[in-house]
């Protein structure tokens, strides 16, 4: 274990063979076997068994070439880490270990997309000269445009010489980067409650899946970017994560993907910059805001379309869910295309709130030509008097929708007849008020 000195003689105490090995040509458990046997016995030909049991006695060494044995030495990429859109160059190097030379063999490339081994074929490289013993040769492939996502590669060289197929194949991961904007800034909670930590949330715009492991995000203030788990972060499309420090988040979604990041950048809660990077330095996103947009005290501030400007200060306000945020689900004010001029209906109609199990209700409904606005929502009867207040200077979205269950102010349920609902709605910050109105009947005794 030491070093030793061990001789092979003849019967004329004639030295046949010696060898005087060190103890760093060892591993434990291991022999060291000869490599190439018409050769000397330097230490660059012995190394440690690769055999399975640590020693091959009495026959041919695990580490020894065969006459015929291709093998992958290495798998490279270029460029490294490609943005989308861009084409890359897969190089192999292929080697020959055999004692011959090989030639016109074929090398195989595959990719995965899924991670399940599903290999998917990419091409074939054939035709080479040939490759001498001890050789390689750097065999490259030209992939144009590949998807995005981390796609496991596989290359595999094939001859039907070839004695040892174990080291045909080599895989490596390729990570492609994604599209901007396939991910986007979505909601941002700055300005926490004092029990509660500051995040902000993504959504996936993008028809497909996407990996979130490792990327990053950076504020105005910090010199180095925070980076997201370098584990499995799939994000669904149409879905939302939730990216925040360790802390409690008590109206985070059941479900929703959760990104917790060790290392957190402090958001300012005025003047901020966040900047979203995918994981090979792709820019996803980026917005400044200041408190003027909306949000604070509690509340998040919410994107009103993610399809719209991230830079676009009309595209964003507060969030009018009296709770202040929804993260992991659709924001509050979240608007596919506003209607062009403010209206208000009420169904069913006739209803009657008899507690019978049938139309016991009636449902308001109302669409505003804004983003976000203050609203009230009152009801009258046909002499004018006021019923009910259904809403009283309340922050509403786009689109509300508010039960009238056909009683008054103080609780007590109101006669039969004709009822007129009016909406007035305020956008302080344009100057603006809109109203509509509509009517409901309302119907007793109909059983």
């Amino acid at each position: 274990q030491s070093g030793e000195l061990v001789s092979l003689r003849d019967l004329n105490n004639n030295v046949i063979d010696s060898l005087a090995y060190e103890r760093d040509w060892c591993e434990r458990g291991k022999s060291i076997e000869k490599i190439w046997f018409e050769r000397g016995n330097e230490k660059s030909n012995w190394q440690p068994s690769a055999s399975a049991r640590g020693a091959t006695p009495g026959a041919f060494n695990s580490v020894s070439p065969r006459e015929y044995d291709l093998e992958v030495r290495a798998l490279r990429f270029s460029p490294l880490r490609p943005k989308y859109g861009a084409s890359v160059e897969i190089r192999a190097q292929i080697g020959n270990r055999g004692r011959r030379g090989l030639e016109n063999f074929s090398t195989f490339f595959y990719y995965d997309p899924t991670g399940a081994q599903n290999w998917v074929p990419l091409g074939e490289v054939s035709g080479n000269s040939e490759l001498a013993s001890e050789d390689s040769v750097l065999v490259s492939f030209e992939w144009p445009q590949p998807p995005s996502g981390k796609n496991a590669i596989l290359v595999e060289t094939k001859e039907a010489r070839d004695l040892v197929r174990e080291n045909n194949r080599a895989t490596a991961m390729l990570p492609i980067g994604y599209p901007a904007k396939s991910v986007v800034i979505n909601e941002i909670y700055y300005d926490a409650r004092g029990n509660e930590v500051e995040w902000f949330e993504l959504f996936n715009r993008s028809s497909n899946a996407v990996d979130l492991s490792a990327w990053l995000w950076q504020d105005a203030e910090a010199s180095a970017p925070a980076f997201f788990p370098d584990t499995t972060l799939m994000l669904a499309p149409g879905k939302y994560a939730v990216v925040s420090p360790r802390g409690n988040l008590p109206l985070l979604e059941s479900g929703a993907l959760h990104i917790q990041i060790p290392k957190w950048l402090t958001l300012n809660n005025d003047e901020e910059r966040i900047r979203l990077f995918d994981f090979n330095g792709g820019r996803q996103d980026s917005i400044r805001f200041n408190s003027n947009w909306g949000g604070g005290a509690g509340y998040s501030l919410e994107r009103i379309n993610p399809n719209l400007a991230a830079q676009d200060s009309a595209n964003w306000s507060s969030c009018v869910e009296r709770l202040g945020a929804t993260p992991g689900r659709q924001n509050s004010i979240f608007t596919a295309v506003l209607p062009s001029a403010a209206s208000i209906t009420a169904a069913p109609s006739p209803f009657s709130p008899d507690n019978d199990g049938v139309d016991d209700f009636t449902v308001v409904q109302m669409n505003l030509p804004v983003a976000t606005a203050v609203v009230h929502l009152k009801i009258y009867d046909l002499r004018g008097r006021l019923i009910r207040h259904l809403l009283n200077s309340r922050a509403a979205g786009s689109h509300t929708e508010v039960v009238w269950d056909g009683r008054d102010e103080q609780g007590w349920p109101v006669g039969t007849g004709l009822y007129i609902i009016y909406l007035q709605a305020l956008r302080v910050e344009q100057g603006l008020l809109l109203s509509a109105k509509t009517t409901v009947v309302l119907s007793r005794g109909m059983n």
